[in-house]
């Protein structure tokens, strides 16, 4: 072996320890002054004013004084890269690969995926030094919500609709409609779910509000009465099908909901702040206890705010909340601090999931139906019950 061949090998060999130590090493902290974070939307949910992902890094990153930017489709991760971001995150699981083919290409700036995991060139799922993962569990929410659905129709017949096909949209129709299995099995009754074929494992999707409200419109004439929505800005759609449908009985799941949009504690707040007796403590009235043990103590004394539901302009039954606000304010504290990649969790355990309580129609729960829950809420939260669908990322 030459002298030229060895300097070449050499230099080579350093090249690649290089190469390697930088997809290895967690790229540095960044002071607040220099950062930037980024919303990289596929459109899927909306563009940057509407997309909840997008809208609760922008007030990640007031809250932390850093600057914040956004750019939508395939190429916006690489287009951010150039921009100087210093985090940019993955709005939904339809920027897998755009993601993970900029974090790849810049080991030294950081990368998040919401509902997703970073993938290699053959679309496998694999890790990142400069990646973290924020693991949205939004299905728990609709399960439950499912489950009471089906408690609560009074036609036999329920309907979902998707907006995006991306993970989470896809996991919580899935979800939806076992909850209803759920219930038939423990009921035995037989209600079903228009918009969401098991077998298949795919459903009824819309592009626009106007696909929506077609959809909506179709599952009413065929004898839906409680339809959930999970098309984002869009499910303003279904809420004009059900405004024209003129039927007092068809009712709506609302999705799309943040912490913004509510009012009321949750459980843990309302026992921290004593406002509301819990079950066991004394001086709770009778029906405030039997309240506590079957049903609000499970899940909360959140409600949809008066404001919102005016707004929404049709009837709805419960709302399901997915909140990125703790997950972005992580995200940003991480990047901040030179920490780790993470898993983030947007759980109902963690706080980020809530399916709300059910308003004017609270009363028509019957004991059987809210004890299910309460007995179900409890199994998610101690890890009994876990809700898994083919779209878990």
């Amino acid at each position: 072996m030459n002298k030229r061949t060895t300097a070449a090998l050499a230099a080579t060999a350093t090249a690649a320890a290089l190469a390697l130590g930088a997809c290895s090493s967690t790229p540095a902290a960044v002071p607040a002054d220099t950062a930037k974070v980024c919303a990289a939307i596929s459109g899927a949910h909306g563009d940057a004013s509407t997309d909840p992902v997008a809208l609760a890094l922008a007030g990640g990153a007031s809250r932390a004084s850093i600057a914040y930017d956004s750019a939508t489709g395939e190429g916006a991760p690489a287009s951010l890269v150039s921009s100087g971001c210093t985090l940019i995150v993955g709005a939904d699981s339809t920027m897998a690969s755009a993601i993970s083919e900029a974090a790849r290409a810049n080991p030294r700036t950081r990368f998040a995926l919401v509902g997703a995991s970073f993938v290699d060139a053959k679309g496998h799922a694999t890790t990142l030094k400069n990646g973290s993962v924020v693991d949205v569990d939004a299905s728990q929410a609709a399960y439950l919500a499912g489950y009471a659905a089906a408690g609560m129709t009074t036609t036999g017949t329920l309907g979902v609709v998707g907006g995006a096909r991306d993970n989470v949209t896809s996991s919580q129709m899935s979800a939806f409609s076992q909850g209803v299995d759920a219930y038939n099995l423990a009921n035995g009754t037989s209600i079903s779910v228009l918009g969401w074929n098991t077998a298949t494992n795919d459903g009824t999707y819309a592009q626009d509000a106007d696909q929506v409200r077609a959809a909506t419109s179709d599952f009413i004439a065929r004898g839906a009465d409680i339809i959930l929505p999970l098309a984002g800005a869009a499910n303003q759609g279904a809420a004009r099908a059900v405004t024209e449908a003129a039927n007092p009985l068809v009712r709506l799941v609302w999705s799309g909901l943040t912490r913004q949009d509510l009012k009321g504690l949750t459980r843990d707040e309302a026992q921290s702040a004593g406002d509301v007796p819990m079950s066991g403590q004394s001086g709770a009235a009778p029906q405030q206890v039997a309240d506590a043990q079957s049903f609000a103590d499970a899940f909360s004394y959140i409600q949809i705010s008066d404001e919102v539901r005016a707004s929404i302009g049709a009837p709805v039954l419960t709302g399901i909340v997915v909140d990125y606000s703790s997950a972005a304010d992580k995200l940003i504290s991480d990047a901040s601090a030179g920490g780790p990649s993470s898993t983030v969790p947007v759980s109902l355990v963690s706080g980020g999931v809530i399916l709300t309580g059910f308003g004017s129609y609270t009363p028509m729960l019957s004991a059987d139906l809210k004890l299910g829950l309460s007995d179900m809420a409890g199994q998610i939260e101690s890890g009994g019950l876990t809700v898994s669908t083919p779209f878990d990322a």
